[in-house]
């Protein structure tokens, strides 16, 4: 494959096109592996995967236009003035993200994608279906790029398989459903930990799970769908392959949305609710909450810089509720000095030993209140604290806090197909 096919191929590998390396693949393995068995007769197969590794190191990764998913946010003039459906600001962006990579990006889920507030992927794609069709079906082709199958164990088994060949996807699901793979998560979160100790590994496209249909909002299913617990279970896991994003509004979860799908080698968890909802940051300041993690929102605070009291949330209705709470402190002991904390990136709670994102010192922050009236240091935000075992939620779904941390470096994407 001499001339100017090998240098079409060599240019789409270098663009980050996972078929186009492995013809190259294929077609110099052999040769490479015949003359490195003559150089060094023993030793080919260890000298062909260093070869291989030094290849892929060199071949930059396919990267989209990083600002994109700017356009697809919404208008927020002032915090609360609007409302929006997250999710569905969420479908748009994920619709163009599947006719930008037709064969590198799939979406999988049970019978949820358009419950969830997706529907709109099915204006560029259909549902994966290989069997008869009979009228009445909706968005069924064989080459659609959503696999819906009621069958949580099937979508997890996809997503991991088709991760490992270098693609991208994203995992929908029902937050109190997504359990049912408890198990196949530790495994793979096993793996990924296991593999950034080989260095010849290339690393893959992060596990994505987007949770909605959550806890707090049930508003006809209840009881039956109310667990929170999932996060629980994935914070438990290593630190250095785990992230669990808790974006407040839309914009926040087009940024950290964007962030995931570009990452790799984690397990991005992002619970986001579907429901109409008020939106609260416009698109810049969504990017710079979502790049700082955690950050306080001075326009809901009076606290002057010497807060008496903090509030700190984490989702989208905690967040709701005590921006509620603030303003009853407002009505009521308006001399009160209050400070708001929202938290996108969960992992910035924890300190640097538990976890490479977290903040060093709480003294050092912009969390911790200068007086000592406040109330004393928690880590409730984690949703299933302010839950009961059962999932349903028990108490306003804010904590008054003592501390939190720094800022954050600035974000980083690397979305690659």
């Amino acid at each position: 494959m001499i001339g100017p096919p090998f240098e079409a191929v060599l240019a789409a590998a270098a663009g980050g096109d996972d078929a186009a390396f492995g013809v190259l693949w294929r077609d110099l393995q052999p040769a490479l592996l015949r003359y490195l068995n003559a150089l060094a007769p023993g030793s080919g197969e260890d000298l062909a995967s260093e070869t291989w590794l030094r290849i892929v190191k060199g071949l930059p990764a396919f990267s989209g236009d990083e600002r994109a998913f700017r356009a697809y946010g919404i208008d927020v003039p002032d915090p609360g003035a609007t409302t929006a459906e997250a999710t569905r600001v969420l479908g748009g962006f994920v619709r163009d993200v599947i006719a930008a990579n037709p064969t590198s990006f799939r979406l999988m889920g049970p019978d949820e994608t358009t419950s969830n507030r997706l529907g709109a992927v099915f204006e560029t794609t259909d549902r994966a279906w290989d069997a008869e069709q009979v009228p009445g079906d909706d968005h069924l082709a064989p080459d659609g790029r959503v696999m819906e199958v009621l069958s949580e164990h099937l979508c997890q088994g996809w997503l991991e398989g088709y991760t490992l060949t270098g693609r991208h996807g994203l995992f929908n699901c029902y937050e109190a459903f997504i359990h049912i793979v408890d198990s196949m998560f530790n495994q793979h979160a096993k793996w990924l930990e296991t593999t950034n100790r080989i260095h010849w590994r290339r690393p893959i496209p992060s596990l994505n799970y987007l949770l909605s249909s959550h806890v707090w909002r049930q508003d006809h299913n209840g009881f039956s769908h109310q667990d929170p617990g999932f996060i629980d279970h994935v914070v438990n896991k290593k630190a250095e392959i785990i992230r669990v994003y808790l974006p407040p509004d839309a914009n926040t979860l087009l940024s950290v949305a964007d962030h995931c799908l570009r990452s790799r080698q984690y397990v991005n968890v992002i619970v986001a609710g579907k429901q109409p909802a008020l939106q609260y940051l416009s698109m810049d300041e969504a990017v710079l909450h979502c790049a700082r993690g955690v950050g306080i929102w001075e326009w809901a605070s009076n606290d002057d810089g010497d807060p008496e009291v903090v509030l700190v949330c984490a989702g989208d209705i905690p967040t709701l509720e005590t921006l509620a709470a603030t303003a009853l402190l407002r009505e009521h002991l308006p001399e009160l000095r209050v400070r708001v904390i929202n938290v996108v990136d969960l992992m910035r709670l924890q300190p640097p030993s538990e976890h490479p994102m977290g903040f060093p010192t709480p003294s050092s922050t912009p969390c911790s209140p200068a007086t000592g009236r406040s109330s004393s240091p928690t880590t409730a935000t984690r949703r299933s604290s302010t839950a009961s075992p059962t999932g349903a939620p028990t108490t306003p779904a804010c904590t008054c806090v003592g501390s939190t941390r720094r800022a954050p470096p600035p974000h980083r994407s690397t979305w690659s197909c």
